[in-house]
């Protein structure tokens, strides 16, 4: 009986799904540093091409600066979920959100709600509502960014005319799905189509519409947190230019430069569908800082920029993942003798 209890425990149905699971994890895991991998490697080439000395502690602050500058996106991302109803841990949130950075190094950038939505399934929460979640975030987050563009350069004229048109037809092309009437009305196809619940779990629970969370409460506490996290992601960029450069710039009286040179790349290469926005992100960049740096200069920086983004958030995801690990595997109260 031992020797076939075993056998049905590594053959069994729960084993498949334990070997499938991992065999998944792998393919994604190779696909992002696959992906990543041909943009840091480019990125590097760039660098190494250029006659620049780096400052190191300048690359540091560039990186710190970047993933605080994601921040308040995790936060509204958890906002959003409690208001769909899902409620997992924070640390299963952080850890989610970083990791689907990583995603959009693959083409179709459809791997970041797949990471972010994979991480939260294994907490409880329903794979529907996190999937809404992830949209609606993200999002919000494009359409703020191509609003601050058009806006700035609007005020600083920094940019040709055809930069404010091209910033202000990005935001409106993301932002009309991310609004409160049309995000409830797609999200109510995506969750409609998972599996009906039980009698008994329908008797339990009153019936509510999963959706409503999504107001304009919601949207506006979204473009505060995007704002702000756009804001510090400008400050990454002027970081990066003093990573790699001794010309004088500033992070305040320029700070206007150093957002637009950040949300129309970014928001740009996001709706290209390109892995890491590669090209579309970096010429844009480039454009907008060429004014106020040499050419030379503001392709160095570009590339810069982009490793250290690529860098930051691949460190920070192992040391997440390092944590998660060891805290799985830390003795609890029960296995104490």
């Amino acid at each position: 009986m031992q020797p076939r209890s075993l056998l049905n425990r590594l053959t069994g149905p729960a084993a498949r799904r334990h070997v499938i699971r991992w065999g998944v994890t792998l393919v994604v895991v190779g696909l992002v540093l696959w992906f990543a991998g041909g943009t840091v490697k480019k990125g590097w080439q760039q660098l190494s091409d250029a006659d620049l000395v780096i400052h190191w502690p300048w690359v540091a602050v560039s990186a710190v600066l970047y993933l605080v500058g994601l921040a308040p996106q995790a936060f509204f991302w958890r906002m959003t979920l409690a208001r769909l109803g899902e409620h997992p841990p924070m640390f299963a949130i952080i850890r989610a959100y970083y990791l689907g950075h990583l995603g959009k190094y693959v083409p179709g950038k459809a791997l970041v709600a797949v990471l972010r939505t994979g991480v939260l399934v294994q907490t409880g929460c329903n794979m529907r509502r996190a999937v809404v979640s992830v949209f609606v975030e993200t999002l919000l987050f494009m359409a703020t960014g191509g609003a601050l563009a058009a806006a700035l350069l609007v005020v600083s004229g920094d940019g040709p005319s055809s930069y404010i048109w091209l910033s202000a037809g990005l935001a409106l092309l993301v932002g009309v799905p991310a609004t409160p009437p049309v995000a409830r009305r797609l999200a109510r196809r995506i969750i409609a189509k998972q599996p009906p619940a039980s009698s008994d779990s329908l008797a339990a629970a009153p019936a509510t519409d999963p959706v409503s969370g999504i107001t304009w409460s919601l949207t506006a506490a979204g473009v505060l947190c995007s704002t702000l996290a756009w804001g510090v992601l400008g400050l990454s960029l002027w970081a990066a230019v003093r990573a790699v450069s001794d010309i004088p710039v500033s992070p305040i009286a320029q700070l206007a430069l150093w957002i637009e040179s950040v949300t129309l790349p970014v928001v740009a290469g996001f709706l290209s569908l390109i892995p890491g926005g590669l090209m579309v992100r970096d010429v844009l960049q480039v454009e907008l800082l060429t004014p106020t740096l040499p050419a030379d200069v503001a392709l160095v920086v570009a590339a810069a920029w982009r490793l250290i983004s690529v860098a930051s958030e691949g460190t920070l995801c192992a040391i997440l993942e390092a944590s998660r690990l060891y805290r799985s595997t830390r003795p609890t109260s029960n296995d104490t003798p």
